[in-house]
């Protein structure tokens, strides 16, 4: 792990699993860097993927990042930062108002909407609401209430992908969502002082590649690409 100055505001970025990921998450921050040269990132991947000539790219790199699906959500809460934005990393930053966007925030967590028609039709309790959030791109602050919200969203998802049989009224197929895992914490009533929040204008900020050309009123900050599984699958690290 190599760290600097704790620095108010920085972007996080997660690699795990597949060196195709990580390719993903250098392009990414080096598309950060472009539009906002001073930006502080993090990056947390695992050692058999960093490779030392990315160094520079990074303030903070941690190499300790548990090979899961759902690596992101360990990461969340060790942030080096006081406020973070974490990104995908199959994501590209296309504008330099990436470097404002922390003057944009509402409440300790601040993400953007799904569009239903962009990917799967996915409901919760019991089919009477569909998921909303896509937790892809999300700012969040490090008061104590959203650190711990963050921890116990990585342990609820760990035990809700692993358990068996599956103890929720939900349907099995949500095993796999980390949305469906936020959704059960928000209703939780330890977690019921968290507030959220969306962007304006929320697809700038996370364009997913299959989005109608006109769901952004100005010009795309960050466009989500879809990265193709056969490849990710070819790159892993476990192969």
């Amino acid at each position: 792990m190599r760290l600097q100055s704790k620095k108010n505001n920085g972007y996080l970025i997660v690699a795990t699993q597949s060196k195709y990921y990580y390719q993903s998450a250098i392009n990414l921050a080096e598309s950060i860097l472009d539009h906002f040269p001073d930006a502080k990132i993090a990056l947390f991947t695992e050692q058999g993927l960093f490779e030392d000539i990315h160094i520079d790219l990074f303030d903070h790199i941690n190499l300790e990042t548990p090979s899961h699906c759902r690596g992101k959500l360990w990461a969340l809460s060790r942030t080096p930062y006081i406020n973070t934005m974490y990104i995908d990393a199959d994501c590209e930053v296309m504008h330099e108002d990436i470097s404002t966007v922390f003057k944009h925030t509402k409440g300790d967590i601040t993400l953007t909407n799904i569009r239903p028609y962009s990917g799967a039709q996915v409901k919760f309790n019991n089919n009477t609401e569909e998921m909303v959030y896509h937790c892809g791109v999300m700012c969040y602050n490090s008061n104590t209430l959203t650190l711990e919200f963050m921890k116990d969203w990585w342990e609820e998802f760990k035990y809700q992908y692993e358990v068996e049989p599956w103890p929720y009224p939900d349907d099995e197929s949500l095993r796999i969502w980390d949305q469906y895992t936020f959704w059960r914490l928000l209703r939780m009533d330890k977690h019921k002082g968290i507030k959220i929040g969306i962007f304006e204008d929320d697809a700038r900020w996370n364009f997913v590649n299959n989005y109608k050309k006109d769901e952004a009123e100005g010009e795309i900050i960050i466009y989500h690409h879809t990265l193709d599984g056969d490849k990710v699958y070819a790159g892993s690290i476990k192969d």
